[in-house]
């Protein structure tokens, strides 16, 4: 996979991996981080994730791992729906969230590897 097609990003963070994951399972707790409202979190295998964003656009997911406390995969569908209602295509992504126990608290690594551009 090309560089570009990749993006990673990882954190530390003061928490245990159990506080963390508990943090990315609650719907409220996720809105504040993506910086939009999550309308539907289902976090197990087969489950649903949905987020509107700030300027009302609508991004659907599928969840497709869920290894608590220290994995959850989703991949983001390759469309999103517009305030108006109308949809386009976007980049279809794979979304992975690790969580990685330290001395100190825990390492967020999240990777989203663009799997078909739109």
């Amino acid at each position: 996979m090309a560089e570009r097609d990749r993006l990673e990003r990882s954190v530390d963070l003061p928490a245990s991996p159990p506080k963390v994951w508990d943090a990315l399972t609650d719907a409220g707790m996720l809105s504040e981080w993506f910086g939009g409202e999550v309308v539907e979190l289902d976090a197990r295998p087969g489950g649903r994730f949905a987020l509107r964003t700030e300027d009302g656009r609508l991004r659907r997911a599928l969840v497709e791992t869920v290894e608590q406390p220290r994995l959850l995969v989703f991949r983001w569908l390759p469309i999103e729906q517009l305030p108006d209602g109308a949809v386009e295509p976007i980049p279809h992504t794979a979304v992975t969230i690790r969580l990685d126990e330290m001395p100190d608290g825990t390492r967020l690594t999240v990777t989203e590897d663009i799997l078909v551009r739109a």
